[in-house]
């Protein structure tokens, strides 16, 4: 579905992204891991269009998105949500979800695609007509991920959704990627590697702007350069 191919990011003498090749299939859960510096968030920012590529290109569905501006991505069916959730303290749940819809001739109707379903099943139904203000990180970690999927999108981008959540809330969220994920491709940036061994079905390791690893998250684990640069299990 999408395809990196030597996907490359300069910030004057500073390489963030060196060349990263990868593939991310439908439907599918991809995690991206590494180090505080790897570039993670930069290449999400490549993939959405919030960043200018240096050099490299990007495919999705077999046509090149290169150059495309992130609104155009996002009417392709990309949709990326990010480290820090930020809302309206007054605007309603239920606003939130309406504001990033879009009209779209034939789209399909369903339950789990109106605003009622789309956020039933991020567990807010309860919350649909409460100001966000009275919302928890968790609750509005979850609200953005009801936002983007109002966008009605086939590739998600999640940078570090499970970030500051209790254990609770993680469980809460992970059950609804986990959902999504049979359902749409998804790329996650996660830290915690307990979550990444758990959810992920393949593994992508960042190191330096580069990418050093992919596979399984235990052909990651084994991988002996993967433990030197990241994991640190020779140590």
């Amino acid at each position: 579905m999408l395809k990196a191919e030597g996907l490359t990011k300069k910030f004057g003498g500073l390489l963030a992204v060196d060349r990263a090749t990868f593939e991310v299939g439908k439907p599918a859960l991809t995690v991206v891991v590494g180090p505080n510096g790897a570039g993670k968030s930069t290449l999400f920012n490549l993939i959405g269009g919030l960043f200018p590529v240096s050099s490299g290109r990007l495919l999705l569905f077999g046509q090149d998105i290169t150059d495309l501006p992130a609104y155009e991505r996002v009417r392709r069916g990309i949709a990326k949500t990010f480290q820090l959730v930020s809302v309206f303290p007054q605007m309603s749940v239920r606003e939130h979800v309406l504001l990033p819809r879009r009209k779209r001739e034939g789209r399909a109707k369903g339950p789990g695609k109106t605003v009622e379903g789309i956020l039933d099943r991020m567990g807010l139904l309860d919350k649909i007509d409460a100001p966000c203000a009275r919302l928890t990180i968790g609750e509005k970690k979850r609200l953005e991920l009801a936002m983007v999927l109002s966008l009605e999108p086939e590739l998600l981008l999640l940078d570090e959704v499970f970030a500051g959540l209790t254990a609770h809330e993680v469980d809460q969220l992970k059950k609804a990627v986990l959902q999504l994920a049979t359902e749409k491709a998804i790329l996650l940036i996660e830290h915690r590697l307990d979550i990444v061994m758990e959810i992920a079905r393949r593994v992508i390791v960042m190191v330096k702007g580069a990418v050093i690893a992919e596979g399984t998250p235990a052909e990651v684990r084994a991988n002996t350069a993967v433990q030197k640069a990241y994991l640190r299990e020779d140590r």
